[in-house]
């Protein structure tokens, strides 16, 4: 567990309190072979530059002008063109632009023990994305910034290196900027973006429903729980809130993914030495996600096996009372998904006291317009809902919501496009 650290604000942590799996992480004569690699690739596209710049344009140059070229003392022998020595220079500074991008990152990663093997191939396509965006920039200033009639020889080389290693360098910005500019220049309904696709790369936003068992006494060795809700992913990660004394402490715990709907996370020892809340959340990891509310979890005293406790009598009627004042809660639906235009038009609802429910729903289409659907109720816990056929007619996020004298429950059932 990581060191407590001042009130409001989160200690540092490790690579295991990180969320990353100790044996998922890049050892040192691994990391060294990694950046060794990287340091080769630098120098490589150092050389290609000094050994192509001869043949760019220069005074005395035409566009069909040749230059012979060496590389390897004579092992590669051939003759360009300066339009092509052009192009061969926006791709090696962009690509000497990414290389410092990654190995800047690397060694940022690798100085501080949390390089993880998932990130390898991450780099590797980073070191071709540099060249790439280079390229289109190089056309885009040619072809749209200058006059179609430029000559080759009109153009300053040192400028389309020095652009061409700024975009590999800060590839990242540069792919986020043409993101937001082609976002508003075609814009589109949300209903027909990735997010209504059953295997959209964004996560979802997890919302915790309950946690079982809901208290735990004081040096308890049974440290397991399960959390169930909505919105949980593969990579989800339980965090837990502790106070002591003036400070706070937020770190991860172990999770282990069961479902959609369903965590287990296993607590530390020092999470139950003393009676307290701990504050629980669920972290859902970019792109998309998000942080679900605080569920509280009491930490109270052992009863010792001789203390009388007064318990006062409770009647049915008192216990109906207190149930009713409680709002209901969603957890799931069986199925979690719908395809669009399924002729299977009833699910089940579960979560807790949703006896006497009522049920509205909302498409992606019309997130405004709520309208009512019939319901039959199993038992407290389960309630079969019968949507229309204009509910499924098209992908996107059906909203559900069920309601009580208590309080209303929301909850989201994914529209999925149909298989063929």
């Amino acid at each position: 567990m990581a060191t407590p650290a001042a009130a409001g604000t989160q200690a540092p942590t490790g690579p295991t309190e990180a969320g990353i799996d100790p044996s998922r992480l890049v050892g040192t004569g691994e990391a060294t072979f990694y950046a060794s690699l990287v340091l080769a690739l630098g120098g490589l596209l150092l050389y290609m530059l000094v050994e192509i710049w001869p043949a760019v344009p220069h005074e005395g140059t035409t566009a069909t002008s040749t230059t012979h070229v060496t590389l390897f003392g004579k092992a590669l022998e051939y003759d360009i063109s300066t339009e092509t020595a052009l192009l061969l220079i926006v791709v090696f500074s962009g690509a000497a632009g990414s290389c410092v991008h990654v190995a800047r990152s690397l060694g940022d990663y690798i100085g501080n023990r949390r390089l993880a093997r998932s990130w390898i191939p991450w780099y590797a396509l980073r070191l071709f994305w540099g060249p790439a965006l280079a390229l289109a920039f190089y056309f885009a200033v040619r072809g749209g910034f200058l006059s179609g009639t430029t000559s080759d020889e009109d153009v300053n080389p040192f400028g389309v290196a020095a652009l061409a290693a700024f975009v590999g360098l800060f590839s990242k910005q540069a792919g986020n900027k043409l993101h937001q500019v082609f976002d508003a220049l075609f814009q589109t309904d949300p209903k027909y973006d990735d997010s209504s696709l059953g295997d959209s790369l964004q996560n979802p936003a997890p919302v915790i429903a309950g946690i079982e068992p809901k208290t735990a006494t004081v040096g308890t060795t049974e440290l397991d729980f399960v959390i169930t809700g909505h919105g949980f992913a593969e990579n989800s990660e339980v965090r837990v809130t502790r106070t002591l004394g003036d400070e706070t402490e937020i770190s991860s715990r172990t999770t282990t993914f069961v479902s959609a709907s369903e965590l287990k996370v296993a607590l530390h020892a020092k999470d139950v030495e003393e009676p307290g809340t701990l504050h629980v959340t669920v972290m859902n990891p970019a792109p998309g996600g998000g942080v679900s509310g605080p569920y509280t979890l009491d930490i109270t005293d052992e009863l010792e096996s001789d203390e009388e406790i007064d318990v006062p009598a409770t009647t049915e009627a008192d216990a109906a009372a207190t149930t009713a004042d409680v709002a209901p809660t969603l957890a799931e639906a069986d199925p979690p998904t719908l395809a669009v235009a399924t002729p299977e038009l009833t699910i089940t609802l579960i979560g807790e006291r949703l006896t006497g429910a009522t049920a509205t729903v909302a498409t992606a289409a019309e997130p405004d317009s709520r309208k009512d659907r019939a319901v039959e109720p199993v038992d407290d816990n389960r309630l079969l809902l019968t949507l229309d056929p204009a509910d499924v007619a098209e992908p996107g996020a059906l909203t559900i919501e069920v309601t009580t004298p208590a309080g209303t429950a929301p909850f989201e059932v994914q529209v999925v496009p149909g298989g063929e």
